[in-house]
C-alpha cells in the first residue's frame, strides 16, 4: 500500500509537468464564495498496519465536499467507511468485544470523518492553467470509530481515536466541470486503538478511485492591469534576449577552448618528437649532462598541485641515493624544488616548490640517513620547459 502512495505520486507528478507550458504566474483575483465547491465519491480498498497484525484488505468508501480558495489552495471535509479486518496471535484478543471467525479474522466496521487542506502543487511550481491533469498533496486530520457489523453502523461506537496523516489526490479533468480522481491517504494514529498497549503508531493506508464535479468552475482571472501584463512580457523578452546572448558567448568560449586544447596538443606533439630526434641525434653539439661518481643528476616529477610523490618516483630516488651513498656517504646533496609558472597563483607555487624540496630533503634524512647538514635545499618558480609538466619537479644534484 506504500508503494502505491509513491507510485501513484510520481506517475502523475510526471504526466501532468508535460502540460506546464504558457501557464501563468502571479496573483489572481479573488471570486465569489460560491465558485469551485466541488463534490466527489470513490470507492478503493484499505488495510491496516499495527503491532502483530497480519494486514487484511477490504473495501472501502468515500464521499467528500470542498472549495478552492485560489489556483493552489483549497479545503475538503469527508466521510470515509465500511470496514476493517485484523488477524493476530490466537490469545491477543480475549479482552476484545468482538468474536473472531474461526480464522482468527476480526471483521468490524469502521467510520473517519476528516478536513484536509489541500494543495495543488503543479499550480505553485509551473504556475496556473486549465489542466488535464491535476497533482494535489494533502493533510488531513480526523476522527474515527469501529462499530459491530451486525447492529449496523448507528449502533454503540466503539475505540474513538482522533488522526492525522498525508495524502495525495491525481485528477483527471474530463470536462471544465467534471473529472475522475485517484486518491491514496493514510491515516495514523495511537497505538491503544482497542486496548492495545503497546503503544507505537498504528495506520490505515486507502486507495480509492472516484468522480467529481465542480460547481461553477471558471478561470482565475489575474490580478494585474494590462500595463503590468505588458511590462511583464517586455521584460520576459529581455530576459530572453539576454539568455540568447550568453548562449552565444558561451558557445565562442567552447570554440576557444576547443582550439587552445588543439594548441596544446600540437605544442605536446612538437615536444615528442624533438625528444625522439634528440635521442637519435648523434651530433657533436649535443650536450651530456655531467656526471659525478659516475651518476647524473636526477629529477623527479610531481602531479599538478602535488607535494607527494608517486611510487615510479620514488623508486627512481631510491636506485639514485642508493648509487651515491655506496661511494660516498658523506656527499653533499643539492635540491631545487619548482613549480610550474603557468598554472596557480605565486603563492601556491611558491608553496609547492618548497613544499617539493623539503618533502625530499625529509626522505634523504628519515629513509637513508644523510645528514642535515649535507643538505641544501632551494625553490624556484619556472617556466624553462615548453610542457609544464616538466616544471613541477625536484632537481637533486651531488
Amino acid at each position: 500500500m506504500k508503494k502505491i502512495f509513491v507510485l501513484a505520486f510520481a506517475f502523475i507528478a510526471t504526466a501532468s509537468a508535460m502540460f506546464a507550458q504558457d501557464a501563468y504566474r502571479g496573483p489572481v483575483a479573488t471570486k465569489k464564495f460560491g465558485d469551485d465547491i466541488f463534490v466527489g465519491a470513490g470507492a478503493g480498498i484499505k488495510t491496516m498496519f499495527a503491532p502483530q497484525n497480519q494486514n487484511k484488505v477490504t473495501g472501502d468508501f468515500d464521499i467528500f465536499a470542498g472549495k478552492w480558495f485560489t489556483p493552489s489552495l483549497g479545503l475538503r471535509v469527508g466521510f470515509q467507511g465500511l470496514s476493517l479486518k485484523e488477524q493476530y496471535p490466537a490469545d491477543f484478543h480475549e479482552h476484545f468485544w468482538m468474536e473472531p471467525d474461526d480464522k482468527g479474522v476480526y471483521t468490524y466496521g469502521f467510520t473517519n470523518v476528516h478536513a484536509d487542506a489541500m494543495w495543488n502543487i503543479l499550480n505553485t511550481i509551473c504556475g496556473y492553467k486549465e489542466r488535464v491533469f491535476e497533482l494535489v498533496p494533502y493533510a488531513h486530520v480526523g476522527f474515527q470509530t469501529i462499530y459491530d457489523p451486525n447492529r449496523g453502523m448507528f449502533g454503540p461506537a466503539r475505540d474513538p481515536e482522533f488522526e492525522v496523516g498525508p495524502g495525495v489526490m491525481g485528477i483527471v479533468n474530463i470536462t471544465k466541470n467534471f473529472g475522475a480522481f485517484i486518491d491514496v491517504r493514510d491515516n495514523l494514529f495511537s497505538g491503544r486503538f482497542h486496548n492495545w498497549n503497546e503503544g507505537g503508531v498504528t495506520q490505515v493506508v486507502t486507495a480509492a478511485i472516484g468522480v467529481m464535479y465542480t460547481f461553477k468552475k471558471t478561470d482565475w482571472d489575474h490580478a494585474c492591469s494590462g500595463a503590468e501584463l505588458d511590462a511583464a512580457n517586455a521584460s520576459l523578452a529581455s530576459a530572453r534576449e539576454a539568455l540568447a546572448s550568453a548562449n552565444t558567448a558561451l558557445a565562442a568560449a567552447l570554440a576557444a577552448k576547443e582550439a587552445l586544447d588543439a594548441k596544446v596538443k600540437a605544442l605536446a606533439d612538437e615536444l615528442d618528437a624533438l625528444r625522439a630526434q634528440n635521442t637519435n641525434n648523434d651530433d657533436k653539439d649535443v650536450v651530456y649532462i655531467k656526471t659525478a661518481l659516475g651518476v647524473p643528476p636526477l629529477t623527479l616529477y610531481y602531479e599538478i598541485n602535488s607535494k607527494v610523490l608517486n611510487v615510479t618516483e620514488r623508486r627512481h630516488l631510491d636506485d639514485y641515493v642508493k648509487a651515491i651513498l655506496s661511494q660516498d656517504p658523506d656527499r653533499l646533496f643539492v635540491l631545487t624544488g619548482s613549480a610550474d609558472e603557468g598554472t596557480g597563483t605565486p603563492a601556491i607555487n611558491a608553496d609547492l616548490s618548497a613544499g617539493r624540496a623539503a618533502g625530499v630533503k625529509k626522505i634523504l634524512e628519515e629513509v637513508y640517513g644523510v645528514k642535515a647538514e649535507n643538505i641544501n635545499v632551494h625553490s624556484k618558480i619556472s617556466n624553462e620547459s615548453a610542457d609544464p609538466r616538466f616544471d613541477r619537479s625536484v632537481l637533486i644534484e651531488h
